[in-house]
């Protein structure tokens, strides 16, 4: 059976994750997790529909207590969590939506 981490293991490897760096706010360690990130001028569904967020999935077991207004760190940007974590599929995935900057 394919776990959600063994899919973003087999994305990563082709080249479609980026990393995301995490210090959470109330002082625990730095978290850093390859996520799925998508752009506001992504092309979702085979280009039938485009992205208006920023956003990333990601496992639920990588970025552990990741809320609403936490920062990350994207490919040099920073990013602000707009809302809590959305469980998608069985729960093994999470949903973030972001806004640039912190």
């Amino acid at each position: 059976m394919l776990t959600t981490e063994k899919f973003y293991a087999s994305f990563d490897k082709a080249g479609f994750l980026k990393t995301a760096l995490w210090t959470p706010s109330f002082g625990g360690p730095a978290q850093q997790a390859r996520v799925r990130f998508r752009a506001p001028s992504d092309n979702l569904l085979a280009g039938d529909q485009a992205s208006t967020d920023y956003g990333i999935t990601y496992p639920a077991s990588v970025l552990v207590g990741l809320k609403r207004q936490e920062i990350l760190t994207i490919d040099g940007q920073q990013y602000t969590v707009r809302e809590s974590p959305i469980s998608r599929k069985d729960g093994s995935e999470l949903e973030v939506k972001l806004r640039r900057g912190a």
